[in-house]
């Protein structure tokens, strides 16, 4: 990873492990001494120490961390590392995406789990950092094989997400049970209304979709946008954007013609639609279509 720095920052294009699934798992291992040189990324990453220490670092925050340390790093957020003798960590890499599907069966979960799930809905820069109990270690860890280990078939990528919900989980347990008085958010209908207008929404036109936000909010159109904003560290334009790319893959891999999709989906036109989903996917929907057939074809042949 640390090799694709460009300007200190690490861009999404690194974090897929297959064109549709915004998530990559790494196992690093460091001897003696090492420095893993300040640096940020346009994804979430989650480290995980398995052995030994080191110390880190973000935001002004030092933090010794040892077996069972979990550090979370938010976009746009830098950190650095020193480790003087041996350190295993596993660290996750993931886009905010992988979640946005579930984000109301998340949110029906008791609330203990909603300022943990919330951090990693959004793009909120707030470091966090805590040590996992001893029988959440070990959940985690199995956790972590599990995902490593999936079954490479065309129901990988299923397999795969819904195993790591369960290691999200499992975390957000830990976290509750070692920092019980860190704080939480009550459950804001206006915000879940607001993504639900997107989602029911999605084919139309992103001015359609803007008002039935502002509706479900009940703001004005400028309070809305800001409101929006504060509450998810995403601007409204960018976050419906991004959905009706996301939703508009299955629709591309049943070959469904680029200039179809784009009207199905409220764009201009085509130039418009390739565009826009360019600059979420970092590719174009012609390539986008062809990775994932490749890989669900290598996964299938065993390869």
């Amino acid at each position: 990873m640390m090799s694709s720095v460009k300007g200190n920052t690490i861009g999404n294009e690194h974090v897929r492990v297959s064109a549709y699934i915004p998530l990559r798992i790494e196992r690093l291992s460091f001897t003696g001494k090492k420095n893993v040189a300040a640096h940020a990324h346009t994804f979430y990453e989650i480290g995980i120490t398995l052995r030994g220490s080191a110390v880190h670092r973000t935001n002004g925050v030092r933090e010794v961390i040892r077996p069972g340390s979990v550090y979370v790093i938010a976009p746009g957020e830098t950190h650095d590392i020193d480790s003087a003798g041996r350190w295993d960590v596993c660290n996750i890499y993931y886009l905010p995406e992988l979640f946005t599907d579930d984000m109301r069966s998340l949110f029906a979960l008791p609330r203990v789990t909603g300022m943990f799930f919330h951090h990693f809905l959004f793009n909120r820069a707030d470091p966090l950092c805590f040590r996992l109990p001893a029988d959440h270690q070990r959940t985690v860890r199995s956790l972590l094989a599990v995902i490593e280990h999936a079954p490479r078939d065309i129901y990988a990528e299923s397999f795969v997400k819904h195993a790591f919900l369960a290691l999200m989980l499992a975390l957000a347990s830990a976290h509750k049970q070692v920092l019980p008085d860190f704080e939480e958010i009550t459950a804001d209908r206006r915000l879940f209304n607001s993504l639900d207008a997107v989602e029911k929404n999605c084919t139309a036109a992103s001015g359609v979709i803007v008002r039935a936000v502002n509706s479900a909010l009940g703001f004005t159109p400028a309070y809305a946008s800001a409101y929006f904003h504060e509450k998810t560290g995403t601007t409204l334009s960018d976050y419906l954007l991004r959905r009706k790319i996301m939703r508009s893959c299955p629709a591309l891999l049943e070959g469904v013609p680029v200039t179809e999709t784009a009207h199905m989906f409220g764009f201009f036109d085509a130039s418009h639609f390739i565009r826009v989903f360019k600059s979420v996917m970092h590719t174009t929907p012609h390539a986008y279509c062809s990775t994932v057939k490749r890989f669900r074809a290598d996964d299938i042949g065993g390869n």
